[in-house]
């Protein structure tokens, strides 16, 4: 598992998730582009997002059912005579089959809140494009210096 600050990505769809983080910036030379991709890239992860969301959700009850069936199990058990309830619940965690449902509970929280970050990224893509229409309606942004910017970005001088 990755650690904070690099690169994170979804186990659940990650090519896709791969192709919408590219397409969150905004271009102003292409911003009728951007304005027309936007339902289909806020569609596409919202439904994909739904999906992480209800994954999670089933590994969350996986790992409780996992836990009742260790739990039951060790009670049947006679291991050192009668065990506590306390004592059960610190082997349930122990189990190999409750570690691996742990695991894929981890990591669809991780594809939850990752995708849950990609929706907000493209919402927060469409607040941009509506600033930047104001201000290419306003004038304060002209055709002239997005391309000027653009031919300096080409040539190494921009920033």
């Amino acid at each position: 598992m990755k650690t904070m600050g690099e690169d994170q990505e979804p186990t659940f769809k990650t090519e896709k998730y791969r192709w919408l983080k590219q397409r969150i910036g905004l271009d102003l030379l292409f911003i009728d582009q951007d304005i027309m991709e936007l339902p289909i890239l806020l569609q596409e992860a919202g439904e994909i997002t739904a999906t992480a969301l209800e994954r999670r959700e089933s590994a969350k009850a996986d790992l409780e059912t996992q836990e009742a069936v260790v739990a039951n199990r060790l009670r049947r058990d006679e291991y050192n005579g009668k065990k506590s309830e306390t004592a059960i619940a610190s082997l349930v965690p122990l189990d190999e089959d409750y570690q691996r449902i742990q695991k894929d509970l981890s990591e669809a929280r991780l594809d939850a809140s990752l995708w849950t970050g990609m929706v907000d990224s493209i919402r927060t893509k469409s607040t941009m494009i509506k600033v930047a229409v104001d201000l290419l309606i306003a004038g304060y942004i002209t055709q002239s210096s997005l391309q000027g910017k653009r031919r300096a970005d080409l040539r190494g001088g921009g920033k």
